[in-house]
């Protein structure tokens, strides 16, 4: 996919898109750049946590390193007032729908200030990807340039691990009271998990799959087929299952999608994968249906870390709600639980690893979490960007065994996959608009 049919796909800037009741759209634009910098910045302090970490600590600087947490904040502060403008039902539902979760956790589990900071500060992240509503991450050929230098840095950091002793290997850093283990983590049977520059193979293993599919459809073949290879074999080194099955899904629908030369099968085709992409949300139903109750010696080593996800993590928690905070079924048990925010609690013991991004968001949430996934389903409708409906199989995929909540990066990344669903009602007026003018058009909804 080249740069010119992504920008016929409607890839542009949104300065220029006129509607409803906003008369100076310069916020959006503000929004856009701002959000811009928080998302590299993530992108930079979760891909290279090692080195940051290490050398901020040594500096004396370590709260430096909490700077994209602080724009993630802000970023909060400035969706609400983008949706205020807008009067967008939508945004505004999500916001209270976080709010009330703060406050049940707050019931639940957050006895002291850590554990309430912690949890509000795990979400926020997404903020930042939904302050860019329809605007583009990668339109900007200075942001292609510095995403393609951290994709490289972040591959050579790979490689280069099981060959040279990283400095931050046997360190440990503290902020906020918060410590943070920059060493490698090890794998089942004593095998080592190298994580480059990151302080976390699966972080590492994320940013440099997900880098390359912001970056894949701006190169040429010759340059796609460089860079698949230098991302597999970094990735490989990762012993990121996960991540290296991501990477062959999207390596399989740039090969689809370069079949189809007309712009409208192509994204037709694209929403309909991204559709399709929900149906991993049943995977865990599923898999506890079929395989329940079977034991880790019936099945192959390689399975056995899925099937404890399926006897035991992931269904711990509900059997936890169920026995001593019933309404949490309903209202969930608030932001944070289940995850890593509640090991500053009295109910450590009690959190497991759920390993799946949809099903801790319903936890978290409860019911309002069924209602946003409608609404994230929903918004497919009007995105027409390519490499946002791509990101969605490919984030989709990726949450079927991995909780997310982790890494503020995959936060932002999925706010920013599903951003366009803060325009729907503006789109959809506009559309009605220009049928009503005569002009319609399947690229005008993006002009």
């Amino acid at each position: 996919m080249s740069v010119t049919t992504m920008r016929d796909c409607g890839f542009q800037s949104s300065q220029n898109l006129k509607h409803g009741p906003i008369t100076n759209f310069q916020h959006v634009d503000y929004a856009h750049v701002f959000s811009t910098i928080a998302f590299i910045a993530f992108i930079v302090r979760d891909g290279f946590s090692g080195p940051i970490r290490f050398y901020l600590s040594k500096s004396g600087l370590g709260v430096l390193a909490f700077t994209p947490d602080g724009l993630a904040i802000l970023a909060f502060f400035i969706f609400i007032w983008l949706q205020i403008l807008r009067r967008n039902f939508l945004g505004l539902f999500v916001v209270v729908s976080f709010l009330f979760s703060v406050g049940v956790s707050v019931v639940f589990m957050n006895d002291n200030l850590q554990s309430f900071f912690s949890s509000t500060k795990m979400f926020m992240p997404i903020f930042v990807g939904f302050c860019f509503l329809q605007n583009s991450f990668t339109e900007n050929s200075r942001v292609r340039l510095v995403l393609t230098s951290l994709f490289i840095l972040s591959c050579t950091g790979l490689i280069l691990a099981p060959h040279v002793a990283y400095p931050w290997l046997t360190e440990t850093v503290t902020a906020f009271g918060i410590e943070k283990d920059l060493s490698r983590t090890w794998w089942t049977g004593g095998e080592i998990r190298p994580s480059g520059f990151s302080n976390d193979s699966t972080a590492a293993a994320f940013v440099t799959v997900f880098l390359f599919a912001l970056i894949s459809p701006y190169l040429s073949i010759v340059s796609n087929i460089m860079f698949a290879s230098l991302a597999w074999y970094a990735v490989t080194i990762s012993t990121s299952k996960t991540a290296l099955g991501v990477l062959g899904i999207y390596l399989a629908l740039y090969i689809l999608f370069s079949l189809f030369r007309d712009k409208k099968r192509r994204i037709d085709l694209q929403k309909l994968m991204a559709r399709l992409s929900f149906l991993t949300l049943l995977v865990p139903a599923m898999l506890i249906f079929l395989f329940a109750g079977v034991e880790p010696m019936d099945v192959p080593t390689q399975f056995a870390s899925m099937l404890d996800r399926i006897n035991n993590t992931w269904l711990q928690p509900f059997i936890y709600l169920k026995d001593n905070f019933p309404a949490g079924l309903f209202i969930g048990c608030g932001v944070g639980c289940f995850a890593y925010p509640m090991d500053y609690t009295a109910l450590e013991e009690f959190r497991g690893a759920l390993d799946n991004f949809y099903l801790t968001t319903f936890v978290m949430l409860g019911y309002p979490a069924i209602l946003i996934i409608i609404m994230l389903f929903a918004s497919i409708r009007v995105c027409n960007d390519p490499i946002r409906l791509t990101l969605i199989v490919l984030f989709n995929v990726y949450a079927i065994t991995i909780q997310s909540y982790g890494l503020s990066t995959c936060l932002v990344f999925f706010g920013y996959m599903f951003s366009t669903m803060f325009t729907m009602p503006v789109v959809q007026a506009r559309k009605d608009a220009e049928k009503a003018s005569g002009r319609g058009g399947y690229s005008s909804l993006m002009r």
